[in-house]
């Protein structure tokens, strides 16, 4: 596999081109679903958004779905986007079972033709929303893209499109690809 979930058997030791994406918690930045909410200046996406609001909890509120992803990238590249239900579901049936009897979601895991399943709610992003590429220079390690210019990717809270190319990714950006929020984690900067 190209990445796997940190709640399964990591390698040990790690490869050298190792990354790791952690996902983190709205309240880690000071930002809270209801303030969002309130936020929003045109009044149907107000109304959608409260209505939705319990959705925007589970994927960032405490505990949300945003704080259990961890994954280790193996690979010196990796595609991540949102696996299709069926896919996940496939998955599910035949692999995680084995692998981690407790697990629940293949979010962080190679699935079918997504290298790194961000999972989240449908439609979030598609399946090759962006790439992670181990690629060193004297900036980083590694570089992001977006993989097109309709899902939402960003780094550093700046978004990304396919059109603009590969930025630096650099030890403890902060990145979004689809429903997920990651801090990035360039291993080779922990030795």
């Amino acid at each position: 596999p190209v990445c796997i979930p940190l709640n399964t058997h990591a390698p040990s030791p790690a490869p050298r081109r190792c990354a790791l994406l952690i996902g983190l918690q709205a309240n880690d930045f000071s930002w809270q679903v209801m303030d969002f909410i309130a936020s929003c200046q045109n009044i149907a996406i107000r109304n959608y958004l409260s209505v939705s609001s319990a959705e925007l909890y589970g994927e960032y509120g405490i505990p949300g779905m945003n704080t259990y992803f961890r994954t280790m990238i193996l690979s010196s590249s990796c595609i991540l986007g949102r696996a299709s239900d069926e896919s996940q579901e496939k998955y599910s049936i035949l692999a995680l079972n084995r692998l981690n009897p407790n697990m629940e979601s293949t979010m962080g895991m190679t699935v079918g033709d997504v290298d790194c399943d961000v999972n989240g709610p449908k439609r979030s992003c598609s399946p090759k929303a962006a790439e992670i590429i181990y690629m060193p220079s004297n900036e980083s390690n590694f570089r992001l893209a977006a993989c097109n210019d309709d899902d939402i990717v960003t780094i550093n809270g700046q978004r990304i499109v396919a059109r603009t190319g590969h930025f630096p990714l650099k030890n403890r950006d902060v990145c979004s690809v689809g429903a997920r929020v990651f801090v990035f984690v360039d291993d080779n900067c922990l030795a």
